[in-house]
């Protein structure tokens, strides 16, 4: 099965980052680990050339024992730098292909690409998932966003970046990098720096991941009403406004 998320084309990448809800207790019938595969890539200027790596990289991932797999941001195709400029019907193929992948290894591939809603108009990024049935600085701060994410929520926090070889536009060379699993309480468990078309291969506990602070908010009196209205939103149900 795949599950996107569209947003509007940045002039600047920024991480896939996927927080990881599962807790100890949702399914007894899981796994207590999960092996996950952080790969922080160099994004070609192809769409055939960025294929072939996610194939291959998937595949490496399957040989060693991973059940999820995670590309940065436009790892599939970025506009920006792209020579081929493929088509909408180009991605689709190339997505499908991914989607077949992830069924055939029994793996969840999480990916982002860029995608125009026709053959015109500006590029948007869409996230996707696809499950096993192949149907988001400075040294000191690099990880100032994320670790509080994984302590606000009781979850892993798993980041994952491009990194590129040129100069961004604060001057920064090489740029990019800095993906990383992030326990719940905030440590990190396993990163990279500036390393490239590698991955970080480990076992996440999920006894750990209890998510007490993301139920206690999602539970709040004062907050509730509305986490029900967009759950209600993302399940294509009408809604009324919360009365404030």
């Amino acid at each position: 099965m795949r599950h996107t998320k569209e947003n509007a084309t940045r002039h600047w990448l920024v991480s896939v980052t996927v927080v990881l809800l599962l807790g100890a207790g949702a399914n007894e019938s899981y796994a207590k680990k999960l092996r996950v595969a952080v790969v922080q890539t160099v994004i070609e200027n192809t769409l055939g050339q960025n294929l072939d790596k996610l194939m291959h990289l998937i595949s490496r991932a399957k040989e060693r024992g991973c059940r999820l797999v995670i590309f940065p941001e436009c790892a599939l195709s970025w506009s920006e730098i792209a020579v081929d400029h493929p088509t909408r019907a180009d991605m689709d193929v190339a997505v499908e292909q991914i989607g077949q992948r992830a069924r055939c290894d029994d793996l969840y591939v999480a990916f982002c690409a860029q995608y125009r809603p026709a053959n015109s108009g500006s590029y948007r990024n869409r996230a996707l998932v696809y499950d096993h049935g192949g149907d988001d600085g400075r040294p000191d701060l690099r990880w100032i966003r994320y670790r509080p994410w994984a302590v606000r929520t009781g979850a892993y926090v798993i980041v994952c970046n491009p990194v590129h070889a040129d100069t961004d536009f604060m001057g920064h060379s090489p740029w990019g990098r800095c993906s990383a699993i992030i326990k719940p309480d905030g440590s990190i468990q396993a990163n990279l720096t500036y390393e490239r078309d590698v991955m970080i291969v480990d076992d996440i506990d999920l006894d750990e991941a209890a998510r007490t602070e993301a139920k206690r908010r999602r539970n709040h009196p004062l907050f509730k009403p509305f986490w029900d209205m967009g759950a209600n939103l993302l399940n294509g149900q009408t809604v009324s406004a919360v009365p404030v």
